[in-house]
């Protein structure tokens, strides 16, 4: 078998994991039974019994494997796309920074326009530092 058909944890990637029959649920048939007495009891232990869920031996994360390309990519990088949108959006927003700050301290604001520079300097800096790759740890 490849190592690309086998099943790996969605937030760790290990390959020990252990898939198990959730059996009847005593928090949901003690509910159940508060809720709607003993029919409810009844129905809410057995409520999610059968559902195979999986589970991972390294991290402890549990999920669903009907669910398991959804939580793939949930814990996906973000793709470079996903980087370059959020530098073009931080830039807009720095710009925006830049000229509100400078109506503010024209205008007499001056609190409000040194609060909005520094947020403004905050912003350009998280942008430079998202677009500048960090070195390869060795």
């Amino acid at each position: 078998m490849a190592n690309e058909d086998l099943m790996t944890c969605p937030k760790c990637n290990s390959t020990l994991l252990s898939a198990d029959e959730r059996g009847v649920s005593v928090g949901g048939a003690v509910a159940g039974a508060v809720l709607a007495g003993g029919v409810g009891a009844l129905a809410g232990g057995l409520i999610g019994s059968g559902a195979t869920r999986i589970d991972c031996w390294d991290c402890g994360y549990r999920f669903k494997p009907s669910n398991y390309e959804e939580e793939k990519k949930k814990f996906a990088p973000p793709t470079k796309s996903d980087e370059v949108a959020g530098a073009i959006f931080l830039c807009i927003l720095s710009v925006a920074g830049i000229f509100f700050s400078v109506r503010l301290f024209m205008n007499g604001w001056i609190i409000f326009g040194v609060l909005l520079s520094i947020a403004t300097i905050i912003c350009i800096l998280i942008t430079v530092a998202g677009l500048t790759p960090l070195p390869k740890q060795r």
